[in-house]
């Protein structure tokens, strides 16, 4: 279309009617409850995902002699992932969460202490988010809000964090 042609066209067009078809489509607002209750169904949903993944491969997976963590019907164990002591020689906070965890999922809670204490703490919350986060979509589905635990959460997760940071530094005053 030529810069004539179209300057003609939109002259041709009342000055009221661009400001209405302006208006047609209004913003998206995030804020809105609609809006809320699906970013809390896609939270929840992930989160229920996440944390039966977490459980179901605790209780699946195996302990290899003491050291070596393996996937069910597989003979090879999954390699090491812990940079720091790969690069300190020094077990990070977390080192030992992952057989803690195997060690849980099957009832084997000394063992699991053993691996890590902090363990011990943090495998009864992942097991929680799995009723909770069903609730919690229930909620939504039935145009509910989510419940709001945050102050909750965020104590906990400070307790856990605290604990997982003491179990540490003991295991390293400890040797």
């Amino acid at each position: 279309m030529s810069v004539a042609r179209r300057e003609k066209h939109c002259a041709a067009v009342p000055e009221a009617e661009i400001v209405d078809a302006e208006r047609v489509v209004p913003p998206f607002d995030y804020d809105s409850f609609e809006a809320r209750q699906r970013r809390a169904w896609h939270l929840h949903s992930f989160l229920l995902v996440v944390s039966a993944a977490v459980v179901l491969l605790a209780a699946t997976m195996s302990i290899h002699q003491a050291k070596e963590v393996r996937l069910p019907w597989m003979p090879v164990s999954l390699p090491e992932l812990c940079y720091f002591r790969a690069g300190t020689g020094i077990d990070c906070p977390g080192c030992g969460l992952t057989r803690s965890f195997i060690a849980f999922g099957h009832g084997q809670l000394l063992l699991a202490w053993h691996f890590n204490p902090a363990g011990a703490l943090f495998f009864p919350v992942v097991a929680f988010q799995i009723p909770y986060r069903a609730a919690q979509l229930l909620r939504v589905r039935q145009g509910l809000p989510s419940w709001n635990l945050s102050t909750l959460a965020y104590g906990v997760f400070a307790g856990l964090f605290l604990t997982l940071l003491a179990q540490w530094v003991a295991k390293i005053l400890s040797f």
